[in-house]
């Protein structure tokens, strides 16, 4: 199967939409398809080129990386590539000019968009039109209906999508609950499917354990890696209730979000019990997650389809996951069904997990998390791939 792969991130930029496409390019190529990925770089400053090593030796798999301000350039995966504006309609039209050139030299069975931005997705829509390709698109965040946003989307904002997205064999996301956003966008009729992300067991080549064991432990390590963004700052600022003033509980933060996450420490008077640092490279983070004792996971009932990516990094290091304001969401079912974790609505809550963390009088075992590799949903997604070739043909 030759899959046409349209990303605007994909690797060396270290964001979770770069990470998933270059995970599920890599392991679809690594299973049989022939996986042509044209993406641009981002001008975000977030670089991490260790990424890079994923895509080492990767048969069947080609990365074209295009500069809205210059030439296109071929890579085997291993090219740090251009470092172009992000003015992502002149990627459009400059994907276009590539995919033409393409056919000129070798064929493709279906085109895969995946989102966000939106610009794979106008791509999609036009060598769909041109090439008469079956068209798979994929949402990782909701077009409209996000809770990472707090504007309202105009009746012509979301007539636009439904009118570009009408040609979709399929529609791909991430959770179920991203599912039933769309279906509110694009109707009942439509084909969906879920495909989760996950994580890379060899990214985690240590040895981790499956329980606590922190009896006679004198400080208690947490960690929050990632973006926060504004809807969870309820979530986080209890866990920073709780551990003020104590000195056997420490906090760590690595990420873009310093600002926030310094603000909301200082609010709760939890600075002797805070570390707050920027964004580091991705083994690093795995570096620190691996010497953690437990992971921060701060959520919101109000965002039901809410799955962020750092959850499965916190599974694939047996990290117990101290979920915040996470009550009857999608991932609390996860947590359940993967006895990996535990979720906390106040303060007191909050204050009871730590302690049984501390004393050892918690553990989980994390069963059947093997579900979550990046491996099994990349031949997942392939399936649904081949299948809908198959029905187009």
């Amino acid at each position: 199967m030759k899959i046409l792969y349209l990303a605007y991130s994909f690797p060396p930029v270290n964001i979770v939409a770069a990470q998933r496409a270059l995970f599920q390019a890599r392991y679809m190529a690594e299973a049989g398809a022939e996986v042509t990925v044209i993406c641009a770089e981002q001008t975000r400053k977030r670089d991490d080129p260790s990424l890079l090593e994923y895509l080492k030796n990767t048969p069947r798999l080609t990365v074209y990386r295009i500069s809205p301000w210059g030439s296109s350039s071929q890579a085997d995966g291993v090219s740090e590539g251009f470092k172009p504006s992000a003015k992502g309609w002149l990627w459009v039209f400059r994907t276009y000019l590539l995919v033409r050139k393409l056919f000129r030299q070798q064929s493709f069975d279906l085109v895969f968009t995946t989102f966000g931005p939106k610009y794979p997705h106008f791509a999609g829509r036009l060598i769909h039109e041109r090439y008469k390709l079956p068209w798979v698109a994929e949402y990782r965040d909701p077009w409209h209906g996000s809770h990472h946003k707090g504007d309202r989307d105009s009746a012509w904002s979301i007539g636009f999508e439904r009118w570009l997205m009408q040609p979709v064999s399929l529609l791909v996301t991430v959770s179920i609950g991203f599912q039933k956003t769309l279906e509110q966008v694009h109707g009942l009729n439509r084909a969906y499917a879920v495909v989760y992300n996950g994580f890379d067991p060899e990214v985690y080549d240590s040895v981790v354990s499956t329980a606590l064991a922190r009896k006679g432990s004198d400080t208690l390590r947490l960690i929050l890696a990632g973006t926060v963004y504004p809807f969870q700052q309820e979530g986080l600022f209890l866990l920073l209730q709780a551990i003020k003033g104590r000195s056997d509980v420490v906090f760590e933060y690595y990420g873009s979000s310093v600002s926030l996450v310094q603000k909301l420490v200082i609010d709760a008077g939890a600075e002797s019990a805070c570390s707050v640092s920027g964004q580091v490279t991705h083994a690093q983070i795995v570096e620190r997650l691996l010497q953690a004792d437990a992971a921060v996971l701060p959520i919101s009932s109000a965002f039901v389809g809410q799955l962020p990516v750092k959850f499965y990094d916190y599974l694939a290091a047996r990290k117990p996951v101290l979920m915040l304001k996470g009550y009857g969401t999608e991932i609390a079912g996860l947590m359940q069904k993967t006895q990996s974790g535990s979720n906390a609505e106040n303060v007191q809550e909050v204050v009871d997990w730590l302690d049984s963390v501390q004393s050892g009088r918690v553990s989980y075992s994390f069963q059947g998390i093997d579900r979550f590799t990046r491996k099994s949903q990349a031949q997942e997604l392939l399936f649904h791939l081949e299948k809908v070739v198959r029905e187009r043909y």
